[in-house]
């Protein structure tokens, strides 16, 4: 009051120059306000190559690995977007946010907490709407998709969201794109919508090639060839396409040894085309050898689920087959046990 009070008295006296040396004050003072941040661009940099890491693990460590650590790098980077920032440094941090909240949620996802995953994509999305990148709000949306098809939601809702990634996106040479047409002939295979499917499956892999190499990278933002492969034979497993064996061998061939969980939802889905062609009794056992063989720390609510919805395509009397049971009794377990 102090302050406003004196400045009223100056400016009674008209335009002099302690007046115009008040106002210099005023605005040198907001402008130091608004260009003063607490975080550097060489940290910004850092927090952006630690996503960026965090993401190439994402395929290759077990989801519960490096959880803990994205969850306390998530709330540092929460409260450095709480303070005052540069709105360049808000809009870098807000990025920064949404990718780590994605790859969280995917994790969750992974681990079978679908609730969860759906917190965290929905946070992302805020984030993400702060930045205004179009790309990355598809990219949250497209990976939202995920949870629709693995689990007890309805998979016209993976459909939808896919769709609204590939208009977000809007450029069909963008990893996004390709990965959400895929996604898309996955959810439309799941309904049974084989033309719908076919058509979403012949538009990802036109987008495919249209990608320039630095977007095939395999990690959760880019379209690597090998988990395009697993697109691929996963929604032509569900179509129960005479290629899909063909295309598991080929998406086998160019998984790494390290990828584990798209190696394990690739055998499932082998484990699948052998009982939709009616040789229960190998794709039980074949299911059942995949599980078993898992390390403890990728038996997963993903992989427990997969393996469940295998085994409601068994038909009633063949329940009893002594692989069957014992697939049935390894589902029950939780995560992470064996017999």
């Amino acid at each position: 009051m102090r302050r406003r009070n004196l400045l009223r008295s100056v400016f009674v006296s008209g335009l002099t120059a302690p007046i115009v040396s008040a106002m210099e004050q005023v605005r040198q003072s907001m402008e130091r306000t608004l260009s003063s941040a607490t975080v550097s661009a060489a940290s910004l940099d850092q927090w952006e190559q630690t996503v960026t890491g965090y993401g190439l693990a994402y395929m290759t460590s077990p989801p519960l690995g490096q959880l803990q650590d994205m969850v306390l790098d998530f709330a540092e980077i929460q409260r450095l977007t709480a303070l005052r920032q540069t709105t360049d440094i808000q809009r870098r941090l807000c990025h920064i946010s949404a990718q780590l909240g994605v790859v969280i949620a995917m994790t969750m996802v992974d681990l079978g907490d679908y609730q969860q995953a759906r917190g965290w994509f929905r946070t992302s999305r805020v984030a993400a709407e702060e930045t205004e990148d179009r790309i990355l709000r598809a990219w949250v949306t497209a990976r939202e998709s995920a949870i629709y098809l693995y689990y007890a939601q309805p998979v016209q809702r993976a459909v939808d969201l896919a769709r609204q990634a590939q208009l977000m996106a809007a450029k069909p040479d963008s990893a996004v794109a390709v990965v959400a047409a895929a996604l898309e002939a996955r959810g439309w295979a799941r309904l049974g919508a084989a033309a719908q499917a076919h058509q979403a499956l012949r538009r990802a892999e036109e987008f495919f090639e249209r990608l320039p190499v630095a977007a095939t990278v395999n990690t959760p933002f880019g379209c690597g060839r090998q988990r395009f492969a697993f697109y691929l034979e996963n929604t032509l497993a569900h179509l129960g396409d005479r290629r899909a064996p063909s295309m598991q061998q080929e998406a086998l061939r160019l998984l790494g040894l390290g990828e584990i969980r798209d190696r394990l939802l690739v055998e499932l889905d082998v484990a699948t085309m052998w009982i939709r062609r009616g040789d229960v009794t190998e794709g039980v056992r074949h299911a059942l050898r995949t599980i078993l063989s898992a390390p403890a720390d990728w038996r997963t609510g993903l992989i427990n689920s997969r393996g469940e919805e295998l085994y409601a395509l068994i038909p009633e009397p063949r329940r009893c087959l002594p692989a069957a049971r014992d697939l049935h009794t390894v589902l029950a377990l939780p995560s992470g046990e064996s017999l």
